[in-house]
């Protein structure tokens, strides 16, 4: 079973014109048109199932780029999306903001790794305070870093 999918269809169009449109060129499948989740209007696209891989090529290159109701249609083989739960989502939504040049490997989902880097301070900043803690400072989101070197 071959999937096509057909863009810039009118709003208009129904899934009975769409298998007409394809119809002349073999024997269809299926079509359908996919509509908001939310609003339920036609989002402008669908997909064609064609059971014969010459039928669909035949059909592929007869309508792509031909007007259809005042508008030119975007036609072409229909491509599985293999992670459907973040297929509408942004790479950045994805796979969280890009790591710092010298991000560990290890970091944890969150991307937080540890302590964050501290400034180099200079030599005559005078001696260091021995009882100055440092790791018991927070951490972002009220977090405290309680592991201590030995």
């Amino acid at each position: 079973m071959i999937s096509i999918y057909v863009g810039n269809l009118p709003y208009d169009t129904t899934e009975d014109q769409l298998v007409e449109l394809f119809r002349s060129f073999g024997e269809v499948h299926r079509a359908s048109l996919v509509t908001d989740r939310e609003t339920g209007r036609p989002r402008g696209f669908g997909f064609v199932e064609m059971p014969d891989q010459a039928d669909a090529n035949k059909a592929i290159e007869a309508l792509s780029g031909q007007e259809f109701n005042g508008r030119p249609l975007t036609v072409n083989e229909a491509r599985r999306n293999t992670n459907r739960n973040t297929a509408n989502l942004s790479r950045s939504a994805r796979t969280g903001p890009a790591p710092a040049d010298d991000a560990s490997a290890s970091q944890g989902s969150t991307g937080y790794a540890g302590k964050p880097d501290k400034p180099d301070k200079p030599d005559d900043s005078g001696p260091s305070d021995p009882e100055d803690d440092s790791d018991d400072q927070p951490l972002p989101g009220g977090y405290r870093n309680d592991m201590h070197e030995s």
